[in-house]
């Protein structure tokens, strides 16, 4: 028995030695980024753990970004964890010059990442943005940033895009991130980026989630007028260099006539879909039906997907009942 005591000492005194308790954590709510060009900039919102509660920023910076962490867990009073990560809004411009997915991978690699952490990308000043991230009255942030990411994709403003989902669609489709701007103080979400740094409108963002079948109940714009619409179903088939979509959905309200808001969301739906494409952006995952013909990776690699895809033509028809 004494044997048995003696070997499993030294197991929990390593085991109590990794386990810091949660209280000597400081939980990061929001994590900012951004890259000049000789340096990486972070910014992380933390709880401050007074009696009155309330948030801080804790900045760092570093010639590497795991530099930069490092230096803002030095600069906070407890050692920062990611485990209750809500919000991650990375500088447009780092997705501009390809470099995103090595942060998103880098973080993801993190045994405290929270992977269902938003991400988002944005051309405001990163510390502002961290500093004007606030809880509304009585809720915590964590909580506040839940409801609003949760209420711009009901609203189709923003489609889902979290840590976890970006990585996982691979090169098979790609990715819509959030868009994160400042207005009058306050940070706002609404409209898309591709992983490229290429912008969509709010107007845009509504069509694919409209395409991609986010939004149940939906206000869409077209040039010609609005509608209010739902129960949408979406076909997409690829045949060769050739893609058909196929909308239909009820309009319970619209300013146009049947035959004018059909005409008008194919018209955008195709100018959406043709610039998506132009740019590499393969937002309804026709890489996924592609490599249904294919039977091996060497396959996959030979028929060069990417590179295919820009060259895809779009056929859209649109099906609209009611208004009722």
């Amino acid at each position: 028995m004494r044997i048995l005591v003696l070997l499993l000492l030294p197991v929990w005194l390593c085991s109590a030695c990794t386990a810091l308790p949660a209280e000597e954590r400081a939980f990061a709510v929001a994590l900012c980024v951004e890259k000049t060009a000789e340096e990486w900039h972070v910014h992380g919102r933390i709880p401050t753990y007074q009696p009155g509660g309330g948030y801080m920023t804790v900045a760092g910076e570093g010639g590497s970004f795991s530099a930069a962490l490092a230096d803002m867990d030095a600069a906070s009073p407890m050692r920062i964890n990611l485990s209750q990560l809500r919000l991650l809004a990375v500088d447009v411009s780092l997705a501009e010059s390809g470099g995103l997915l090595n942060l998103l991978t880098t973080l993801s690699n993190r045994r405290d990442m929270r992977m269902q952490c938003a991400v988002a990308l944005t051309d405001e000043p990163l510390q502002s943005v961290a500093e004007a991230l606030k809880p509304a009255a009585g809720t915590r942030l964590s909580k506040a940033l839940d409801l609003m990411l949760n209420a711009r994709m009901e609203q189709g403003s923003i489609l889902p895009a979290t840590l976890s989902d970006v990585l996982r669609l691979g090169e098979r489709q790609s990715p819509i991130l959030i868009a994160l701007a400042m207005a009058e103080g306050d940070v706002s979400l609404s409209g898309g980026y591709t992983a490229d740094g290429v912008y969509l409108s709010v107007d845009e963002t509504a069509l694919l989630s409209l395409l991609l079948g986010h939004a149940k109940t939906l206000r869409i714009e077209v040039t010609e007028g609005s509608a209010e619409v739902r129960d949408a179903a979406v076909k997409v088939c690829l045949d060769e260099d050739l893609a058909r979509v196929e909308l239909t959905l009820t309009a319970t309200a619209s300013s146009l006539t049947q035959e004018a808001l059909e005409q008008g969301l194919a018209d955008s739906i195709l100018g959406l879909l043709t610039r998506l494409s132009t740019a590499g952006c393969d937002v309804l995952g026709l890489g996924r039906q592609a490599a249904m013909h294919t039977h091996d990776v060497t396959q996959w690699q030979t028929l060069n997907w990417p590179e295919k895809y820009r060259d895809i033509r779009w056929q859209v028809s649109v099906g609209v009942s009611g208004p009722a």
